[in-house]
Formats: C-alpha cells, sequence, structure tokens
C-alpha cells in the first residue's frame, strides 16, 4: 500500500516452524535457498538474515530472524518486508 507521505510501512508475519505451508508458492531454487536460510536460524548458525527481492512490483528488504522461547529454544521465524523505493 502507497500513501502520499511516502513508501508503504514495513510489514511482518510470522513463518510457522513448520514451513510446509510457506513452499506451496516458491519455486524449487527458491525452496532450496528457503531451506537453507531456515536451517541457519534453527540452529543458531545465524539469529537473522537480511536480503533484498527484486520483484515485478519493486523492490523490497526482506529480513528473517529467528523466534526463541526464554531456553533458546526454537520456535519460528519473523519476516519482516520493507518496501523500497528507487528514490533516493
Amino acid at each position: 500500500m502507497q500513501c502520499d507521505s511516502g513508501p508503504a510501512p514495513a510489514s511482518t508475519r510470522a513463518i510457522p516452524s513448520s514451513s510446509a505451508t510457506t513452499f506451496a508458492i516458491v519455486t524449487r531454487r527458491a525452496h532450496a535457498a528457503l531451506e537453507a536460510l531456515l536451517a541457519d536460524l534453527k540452529s543458531g548458525a545465524k539469529e537473522e538474515v537480511d536480503t533484498v527481492e527484486h520483484g515485478q512490483h519493486g523492490s523490497e528488504r526482506i529480513i528473517y530472524t529467528a523466534l526463541r522461547d526464554e531456553n533458546g529454544a526454537y520456535r519460528g521465524v519473523l519476516e519482516t518486508v520493507v518496501p523500497l523505493t528507487d528514490d533516493t
């Protein structure tokens, strides 16, 4: 959504720890990349992954953050999407 005051605000959504539904909408290559990203977050190798995706509706900064409980156990992933503009 775009408003007169600038780009749309960032949106966030949680990706369930059972990510089977996520993969129903992505290509095989994207599936492999997402599997690797989730494995790094689940294992603790990374706590956050920051990327920029370029699509037909423009570019978006996507930040994946591991969600852990008070004991440090992996609970899922938070996906934050920030629309980017070419106007700088």
